[in-house]
């Protein structure tokens, strides 16, 4: 089968997941997407099937626009609502004010140092199978760059915002330095 599907992906699945589902409904072994969704996310995810993968290169997939949820106060294991939590103390000095004043510090090009619970290889190893034995390895910052973000609400402890991003940027990891930024931990709650 040749096409591309716009797949809207529920949360607690993952992009694999989905392309497995795809290749036995379709019968097409050959199937690529426009980039990997996290477990806990929700939205489009773009297969390309058959002799359609042959565009993906013609697409253009390197801006992506998300809504976050977070969560402040608290610290998680894979900075996402799926991992273990821990508790930190949460400032009452935060406010909007604050946060709008930190998310701007956080926009045009940054440095990221990509989440243990991660697909990135270092030494052809995957960061996450690394973090589910209990392991942590060093990871060198990455340039991504983050356009804008906006419709920002601040209801202690919780934030929620869009964002438009570069490829290869990870919002947890954006969500966990801008915490830090505000002296407080935080996680993507979705």
């Amino acid at each position: 089968m040749n096409g591309i599907l716009n797949i809207n992906k529920p949360t607690g699945i993952t992009s694999y997941g989905v392309i497995r589902q795809i290749k036995k409904v379709a019968e097409e072994n050959k199937i690529g997407h426009a980039g990997t969704l996290d477990p806990l996310a929700k939205g489009i995810l773009p297969l390309f099937l058959g002799k359609m993968t042959k565009l993906l290169p013609f697409f253009n997939l390197d801006h992506k626009t998300y809504r976050v949820v977070a969560t402040f106060g608290a610290k998680s294991t894979t900075l996402d609502s799926e991992g273990e939590l821990s508790p930190v103390p949460l400032p009452e000095s935060i406010d909007a004010e604050k946060i709008q004043a930190a998310l701007h510090t956080f926009t045009g090009e940054i440095q990221q140092i990509p989440p243990m619970y991660s697909a990135v290889k270092i030494n052809g190893k995957k960061l996450y199978q690394y973090a589910r034995q209990g392991e942590e390895v060093e990871r060198k910052p990455r340039s991504v760059r983050v356009f804008w973000i906006q419709d920002v609400h601040w209801a202690s402890p919780e934030l929620s915002f869009d964002v438009h991003c570069s490829k290869g940027t990870y919002v947890r990891t954006l969500v966990a330095d801008v915490a830090e930024s505000l002296g407080t931990a935080g996680y993507v709650k979705e």
